[in-house]
């Protein structure tokens, strides 16, 4: 290893990727330690990461700090695990390989996690008593590009239980898979908080088949609703009839899936301050790619939200206080996971500082922070990078992309059948056992 210790050191140098020969006095680390749960050390035992091991068998990491400062090392400034270990042995810190951290990263979840919960308290926050007795999961999708690769190479469907911050599902297609609701197991009890790419008649059904509940953002062109009488709903004449700003309204609504009974559910509206019009216009000029038209500027002064959710377990203003929750979830260009959470109680507001799709929303967090009062909002961005491989590329692809549905365009979801392979396992599809 002495060559790569000598690039590690040339790299750390030119870059600034240096870590302190010191695991706990030294640069910023004091800071970062101070933003830990106090327990912090002892969960990394409590979940195994940190094992007892007789003083012979000269363990490489007894600390965990080592271990987490090497997980942010290798996560915050994107390099790989081999500079990351090169850099830490040039620095004195541990002599480890790119293998063994590998494998001390996979076995971390569990205690990254449980940090996470207790640093944002989301156990107590996210508890389904506050919520209708719902489990509330979140569900995006983020893209992912090898290095060197032009374009998008895999994209990754994840799903987020937000009184743990747990990834409860996850799936990699090629980069032809649209979002759908039909790639995730949705279990009874469960409240999926959606973006409008997830706005349809088959991801509605998909989630009532499943004993769940939606709430998603609605989507004009993918989403069509009911009365009572099985007539069309006309959405924008009752939605651009709301004159004051914050005022919550709701509508029953039906959902007519191609197979199946109709399904009840409430559409809710509310419309956004005047000082928040001309950025939430400008946002729908940059969505429209040119192609915008003064209905869809109109449209923009709103947020819109279906649900199924039924009136006497949440109220109209319960409900889009709920989906606050959704707003900071996305996925950045770089790849990196994204989600910003409400914490209650709490005496900040905190905007998002996320990239892609958490700015993207941010105007209608603005919006609905005027509307409700109760709580602030944390900022949590989650990285995770993956080394995605694509197994196979068929000529398939799906007539409902992210950016066809976020532009209100194009007929409903369809799913592509490429599996990839990631992490040097050949699978198409994690989920939590």
């Amino acid at each position: 290893m002495p060559q790569t210790v000598a690039i590690a050191q040339e790299l750390s140098v030119r870059h600034g990727h240096a870590m302190e020969t010191t695991t706990g006095v030294a640069g910023d680390w004091p800071m970062i330690e101070a933003q830990l749960p106090p327990e912090w050390r002892e969960l990394a035992v409590a979940c195994g990461v940190i094992k007892p091991v007789p003083p012979q068998l000269k363990p490489k990491i007894t600390d965990p700090a080592v271990l987490l400062r090497l997980i942010f090392h290798h996560v915050a400034l994107g390099v790989s695990l081999k500079i990351t270990c090169a850099v830490a042995a040039a620095a004195g810190i541990v002599d480890l390989t790119a293998v063994a951290l590998h494998l001390r990263m996979r076995s971390s979840g569990t205690w990254l996690a449980a940090m996470l919960t207790r640093m944002l308290d989301t156990g107590r926050a996210f508890h389904a008593q506050l919520w209708a007795g719902y489990e509330i999961v979140i569900a995006d999708a983020t893209v992912v590009t090898r290095p060197g690769a032009k374009g998008t190479t895999a994209r990754v469907h994840y799903a987020l239980r937000l009184s743990d911050l747990r990834l409860v599902q996850c799936h990699v297609t090629d980069e032809t898979g649209g979002e759908t609701i039909r790639r995730f197991s949705v279990s009874a009890g469960q409240l999926w908080l959606l973006d409008r790419a997830y706005a349809n008649p088959p991801g509605v059904a998909a989630i009532t088949a499943g004993e769940g509940a939606i709430l998603v953002r609605y989507n004009y062109g993918t989403l069509p609703l009911y009365d009572a009488h099985k007539r069309p709903l006309d959405v924008w004449a009752k939605v651009q009839r709301l004159l004051k700003p914050g005022r919550v309204r709701a509508w029953a609504a039906w959902v007519h899936p191609a197979k199946g009974d109709p399904i009840r559910g409430r559409l809710c509206a509310v419309r956004i301050p005047a000082d928040k019009v001309a950025a939430a216009r400008a946002r729908a000029r940059r969505e429209a790619d040119g192609e915008v038209t003064e209905e869809m500027l109109h449209k923009a002064e709103f947020v819109v939200l279906f649900t199924t959710v039924p009136p006497h377990k949440m109220t109209a203003d319960l409900v889009v206080e709920c989906y606050r929750l959704r707003w900071g979830v996305g996925a950045s260009c770089q790849g990196r996971i994204n989600q910003s959470v409400k914490v209650r109680p709490g005496s900040r507001d905190s905007r998002p500082r996320s990239s892609g799709g958490t700015v993207a929303r941010e105007q209608d967090g603005e919006a609905l922070r005027q509307q409700s009062s109760k709580g602030g909002c944390a900022t949590l961005q989650v990285a995770a990078q993956a080394n995605a491989d694509v197994a196979s590329l068929h000529a398939n692809p799906v007539a409902e992309t992210v950016h066809n549905a976020r532009r209100h365009h194009g007929p409903f979801e369809k799913e592509s059948q490429t599996a990839v392979r990631t992490g040097g396992v050949s699978a198409a599809t994690w989920s939590e056992g």
